[in-house]
């Protein structure tokens, strides 16, 4: 996947929006679970970051079928599916998590937007969550189960941002009060590997307008 952040070296708190889109993949059949979620979030990049905010959906094989479902999820807890919120495989989803103001106790509001343009579903929920607001993600994700990491799905390859979607100004961040284009940000790729360095889910690099990009499973 890819982060953006308002400098990698000394990072400033600082970014207040994230917006993203992506196709949700499919996988394929497999004789042993395995799991792969797509993302976006705010936080949880740094070494000394334990704040992350996220919301995406998940595309897994188990129990001899795949399982599609939406949720989001904010550090330490648990993620908190979506009920009533179906998601199929090719479905277009549009996202967006925005900072909506300082919250009682020296925590922050935040707005949660995830839509599947495609079934014409709507969620959103406001919490408040303390988020370091160092740092913004789009992110292909090997889910981890019962604290440790799982088998990726095999999803061949996943598609994020508006080139791929037609879902208008995604992928998106503001940073500085100044909402723009991932590309147009300081911003570093994520390549997934194996515990022993082996290659798992490789970023293409990003479209010429520096807003789209594909994973492709290895």
């Amino acid at each position: 996947g890819y982060v953006v952040a308002s400098n990698f070296n000394k990072p400033a708190h600082v970014v207040t929006r994230v917006s993203g889109s992506w196709t949700v993949q499919s996988v394929s059949s497999s004789s042993s679970s395995t799991y792969s979620s797509q993302w976006i979030g705010i936080g949880g990049f740094f070494a000394h970051d334990r704040s992350l905010i996220q919301t995406g959906t998940e595309s897994d094989y188990s129990s001899g079928s795949a399982q599609y479902n939406a949720w989001y999820e904010m550090l330490p807890a648990s993620e908190t599916p979506i009920s009533g919120f179906a998601v199929s495989p090719g479905d277009t989803i549009s996202s967006a998590i925005l900072y909506a103001g300082i919250a009682p106790h020296h925590t922050q509001y935040w707005n949660i937007y995830l839509n599947d343009t495609t079934q014409n579903e709507h969620f959103f929920i406001q919490v408040t969550y303390k988020s370091s607001m160092l740092s913004a993600e789009w992110i292909e994700e090997r889910p981890e189960i019962g604290g440790k990491l799982s088998t990726l799905a095999d999803f061949g390859t996943a598609y994020y941002g508006s080139d791929y979607t037609s879902v208008s100004r995604t992928n998106y961040a503001t940073i500085n009060g100044v909402n723009t284009a991932l590309g147009s940000l300081p911003y570093e790729s994520i390549t997934m590997t194996t515990s022993s360095g082996a290659l798992y889910a490789q970023p293409s690099a990003l479209t010429s307008d520096g807003i789209s990009f594909s994973v492709t499973y290895e």
